[in-house]
């Protein structure tokens, strides 16, 4: 298994996945069992980051988190912006660095006008770049061990919960498509779940059908979902997707 993979999901998409215990035990060299019980460690730049490196100000946002797993989790989806800012821009490192709009949307400091998406789940770390005009955003969710009253209760709308989802993997993947398309339109927790809705394999916002949107679900492995949303307008990398489990 592949320990880092980058898909080209367009022309202009591209997207990083990072498996976090290879990343923990390998890149980190973290000697824990399970680095998801751990307190946090202190970070330095002088430490292996597959090779990349961290601003003072990143490293001061790692070092402030009270638990290793959140620093993992934090730490390796910048690596995954960093690698796909070095692969398309020639960017890698502490000039790849991410900062936040005013809603806590992510940006490159260097290239405010790339989009980029984050997100990390279970075992995984992803991130999503797109050049050229318009957005694209990733999410990824773990399929296991997850309360589905809550992820009902929170994500869908009355009209959804008429007719719920047959599984926990296709609300997961409803799930999926409703965080990428929060993060797609920059407002992170300041817009209810509830008010996307997904019908018919469509995207409402409002009551209002997303006619210029698409999305990709697919399975990074049998406990993880991700979802790609992207424009209509952005042809689609086909040999890169043929490689994908779509569901």
């Amino acid at each position: 298994m592949k320990k880092i993979k980058i898909y080209r999901f367009a022309k202009n998409i591209w997207v990083c996945e990072l498996y976090l215990p290879w990343y923990a035990s390998e890149i980190l060299k973290i000697s824990t069992p399970d680095y998801r019980k751990e307190k946090s460690l202190t970070f330095r730049n002088n430490m292996p980051y597959s090779g990349c490196s961290f601003s003072d100000e990143e490293m001061t946002k790692i070092n402030s988190f009270p638990a290793l797993k959140k620093q993992v989790e934090w730490s390796a989806g910048r690596i995954c912006i960093k690698k796909l800012a070095g692969l398309v821009m020639g960017k890698e490192g502490v000039t790849a660095s991410v900062s936040y709009r005013k809603k806590g949307a992510p940006y490159l400091q260097d290239y405010p006008d790339v989009y980029i998406s984050i997100s990390h789940s279970g075992n995984f770390a992803m991130a999503l770049l797109k050049t050229g005009p318009g957005r694209a955003s990733i999410d990824v969710e773990t399929v296991k061990s997850r309360n589905t009253e809550s992820i009902v209760k929170v994500a869908l709308s009355e009209k959804e919960k008429s007719a719920p989802p047959s599984s926990l993997r296709e609300l997961i993947k409803i799930f999926t498509i409703k965080e990428a398309f929060m993060k797609y339109i920059e407002q992170g927790f300041h817009e209810s779940l509830k008010k996307i809705e997904i019908i018919d394999e469509k995207i409402f916002h409002n009551s209002v059908p997303m006619d210029a949107l698409n999305y990709i679900s697919y399975e990074v492995d049998e406990s993880h979902i991700a979802t790609v949303v992207y424009e209509k307008k952005d042809e689609l990398n086909h040999a890169d997707i043929s490689t994908l489990k779509i569901i």
